[in-house]
């Protein structure tokens, strides 16, 4: 099979690229997998990679020499399809440099290229949301008035404005908007908060009406430390955010405006947008995964996310997500219990390489949840070490609390409760399965895609392509498990 190699420099796609193809010695095997095989980790994300192997001469040699991480190296594999001829981009990966072996005996390189959910590491995202200049213009002060903020007996915060003689002006009508993040500097302490709404309420001085503003508030500790002890004067030195995350709106609103959850498939999108401008990101089987703990805005939306590749992988497991590139190198974002909407594919007999004997595969509960036992319940399943899933008795709980260790995101602990038994009913059953072996001789076998269904029996649960073989293997497994 003829094998096209492309790289390109700080792109994922596009017209400028340089065809390495003449130093292509191996390319691998592509591997695809629903979720990580890690015992105890439902849901983990398969961060792909694929091994080449080039001639260290000419192009590849002098761009190795100079690389550094301040560029992004990212490769294509490129197949001609058999029946049409037509070009198809079968892997894109960035390199790894930590991976670089160099055989000077043999003149060759060999490293590992990171599909796009694990180049995500490499990324260097910045700042999050984009800061407004002057808050003053936002509320429609000018320089000499002094623009003040105090807590209401409510705990929303109210906004008033005098001139510079001392009377009242009116703030401007949408001086906020729900979803920027305030932060000040009160009494020494840096304090910040989220605007869930804003409005503002007609007041009365001395028989001279005008407008304050109110803010509705959420804290990072979703408590009240966040608001100003006192009267708190504005200053230049006051810092006010966009509300939208990486360009994009994240939330969740009622009938009047007001924010009532993030919404997780969005922070997800904004991430993987942010590593792929433009790049397309289908959801499947749902549309949006609400988080109602509102004070990780803090952690999840505000912070530069240096540690972004466990925020996607926890964003990912705590809204109940496989997430994975299909084949036409778009993202998709998968209700992970939904094993329903995969396209129907099929094999011509003739081609079909190899079928395994049908075995039962074990993913069962022990694989993936760990097991205690409860003298007055039985078996039950409790993830204790692993999180944020806690699962006690079989007691099907919506509020039980449990650490967050792995980027200390305690706040979203109770997020991926809501549907447990999904996940008991999943884990806890054994299922038939079966690896199939196609010869890659149509152009439709370059299609095949994690969860396609096949004779409406088996779901696709991993893909192995080895394109010098011209083979691709399907890890088959029946949607409806076994108890026993």
């Amino acid at each position: 099979m003829n094998v096209t190699l492309r790289h390109y420099t700080n792109a994922w796609s596009g017209s400028l690229y340089e065809d390495w193809s003449y130093y292509l010695i191996d390319s691998g095997k592509i591997e695809k997998k629903i979720e990580d095989d890690t015992l105890l980790d439902a849901g983990e994300i398969l961060i792909q990679r694929v091994t080449l192997k080039l001639l260290y001469d000419g192009s590849v040699q002098s761009t190795l020499e100079s690389a550094d991480e301040s560029e992004l190296h990212v490769f294509h594999l490129v197949v001609n399809l058999p029946e049409s001829g037509s070009e198809k981009v079968v892997f894109a990966g960035a390199l790894d440099l930590r991976t670089v072996e160099i055989d000077e005996i043999e003149k060759t390189v060999s490293f590992d290229i990171i599909g796009k959910l694990g180049a995500i590491i490499l990324t260097q995202f910045g700042a999050p949301r984009q800061q407004n200049v002057n808050v003053y213009d936002s509320v429609g002060a000018s320089s000499s008035d002094t623009v003040t903020m105090g807590t209401m007996s409510n705990n929303n915060i109210n906004i008033h404005i005098d001139d510079e003689n001392g009377d009242p002006k009116d703030v401007a009508d949408g001086a906020f908007e729900a979803g920027q993040v305030f932060e000040y500097t009160d009494g020494g302490t840096v304090k910040r908060f989220l605007v869930l709404k804003f409005w503002r309420e007609k007041r009365e001085h001395d028989g001279v009406s005008y407008y304050d503003g109110v803010i509705k508030p959420q804290c990072p500790d979703n408590g009240t430390d966040c608001l100003p002890d006192s009267t708190y004067s504005f200053s230049s030195s006051d810092n006010e955010y966009d509300k939208n995350f990486f360009g994009k709106d994240i939330y969740i609103y009622d009938d009047s405006g007001e924010i009532t959850a993030l919404d997780g498939l969005q922070i997800i999108t904004a991430m993987l947008n942010k590593v792929d401008t433009g790049a397309n990101v289908n959801y499947v089987g749902l549309t949006s995964y609400p988080i109602s703990r509102l004070e990780s805005f803090d952690i999840l939306t505000f912070d530069t996310p240096d540690n972004a590749s466990d925020n996607l992988k926890d964003l990912a497991k705590t809204c109940e997500v496989w997430l994975f590139v299909d084949s036409k190198g778009d993202y998709l974002v998968w209700n992970r219990f939904a094993l329903d909407y995969g396209d129907s594919i099929s094999a011509d007999p003739v081609y079909i390489a190899n079928t395994s004997p049908v075995k039962r595969y074990a993913m069962d509960i022990a694989k993936k949840v760990k097991i205690e036992i409860d003298g007055n319940k039985g078996v039950t399943g409790a993830m204790t070490d692993y999180n944020p899933y806690f699962f006690r008795g079989q007691e099907i709980s919506k509020s039980i609390k449990a650490p967050y260790n792995s980027t200390d995101q305690n706040y979203l602990e109770e997020e991926a409760l809501n549907r447990t038994q999904d996940y008991l009913n999943f884990y806890g059953k054994r299922r038939e399965g079966k690896e199939l072996s196609v010869i890659l001789t149509k152009d439709t076998y370059f299609d095949f895609d994690l969860l396609d269904l096949y004779n409406s029996t088996y779901y696709v649960n991993g893909i192995e392509i080895d394109l010098d073989a011209a083979i691709i293997k399907l890890q088959l497994i029946e949607k409806n498990g076994h108890t026993s």
